[in-house]
């Protein structure tokens, strides 16, 4: 369930590329995306002289636990992104590449956009990158079958899903068309009323303006898993398709919450992991 599966052949529009004059940079911007990118099969496109940047500010934690594409592995020359969303920790950012002349051409810019570093900032993503080594791999995997659970159990409850015939997701991401119930903005008000928070967003492949999308890694780093995930979608059930007053339903939610909190403070926890990290004392 938590391989990552072959990705997608490279989409006609994409194949244009290679059709006339190569560009110098393939910009690919990943925030919305169920599956991997056939990096590979652009990379025979474009040639080896253009450059492709992959943005994983969404999927950069699934990057780093091994559950979804290693880009500068598949034909990438470089990757970025921010650390607050599939990557926990604060509004941090990083470009990394394996082609030392690229490296240096990005540290060279980079002074010069950069004009300080925050050292509290760095502190904290030191303490998330902490968490990740030692959670990553676990956090990542349990991500995707979340995700894939939800969207099988969304589906089972009658919503249109995206992705179904290939298993809604590989990553974190679902996508729900929500217009044959009701408008896109109407169904996030009345999951926000319920105590759940998702995206109205316009989304590939469906001909309403918008759908609703959902992640589940933060769910899934404070802990959900199989009864909850089914929990979770019988709630969208009652508020979407039932229609139950969301102010009923929002007791359902606190309790899923509640069950997730941790036993101790949170800043002890981060306290302790600091601490660990910098060798001082022990990670209870």
């Amino acid at each position: 369930m938590d391989t990552v599966r072959p990705a997608s052949s490279v989409p006609a529009r994409a194949r244009l590329l290679g059709t006339g004059p190569r560009p110098e940079l393939v910009y690919l911007d990943a925030f919305m995306c169920l599956f991997p990118m056939d990096l590979a099969g652009l990379r025979e496109i474009v040639g080896p002289e253009t450059v492709i940047h992959y943005d994983a500010s969404h999927s950069l934690g699934l990057i780093a636990g091994g559950a979804w594409q290693n880009p500068l592995a598949e034909g990438a020359d470089s990757l970025g992104g921010s650390t607050h969303k599939t990557y926990p920790g604060p509004h941090k950012g990083l470009l990394a590449t394996n082609d030392s002349g690229l490296a240096a051409r990005l540290d060279e810019h980079a002074s010069h956009f950069v004009s300080h570093h925050h050292p509290a900032d760095v502190v904290a993503l030191a303490v998330a990158a902490a968490e990740m080594d030692a959670r990553g791999p676990a956090y990542a995997h349990a991500t995707v079958a979340n995700a894939r659970r939800l969207g099988a159990a969304l589906a089972g409850h009658g919503f249109t899903v995206c992705g179904e015939k290939a298993g809604f997701t590989d990553c974190h991401q679902l996508w729900i068309d929500i217009a044959p119930l009701m408008d896109a903005e109407e169904a996030s008000r009345r999951l926000f009323e319920a105590g759940i928070v998702v995206n109205a967003i316009p989304l590939p492949h469906i001909t309403a303006p918008a759908g609703l999308r959902l992640g589940v890694q933060e769910l899934t780093w404070a802990g959900l898993r199989e009864d909850g995930i089914d929990e979770l979608a019988e709630i969208f059930t009652a508020v979407l398709r039932d229609g139950r007053d969301s102010a009923t339903v929002e007791p359902r939610t606190r309790a899923l919450a509640e069950a997730l909190a941790p036993e101790d403070e949170p800043g002890e926890q981060v306290l302790r992991v600091a601490l660990a990290a910098a060798g001082i004392g022990g990670a209870a």
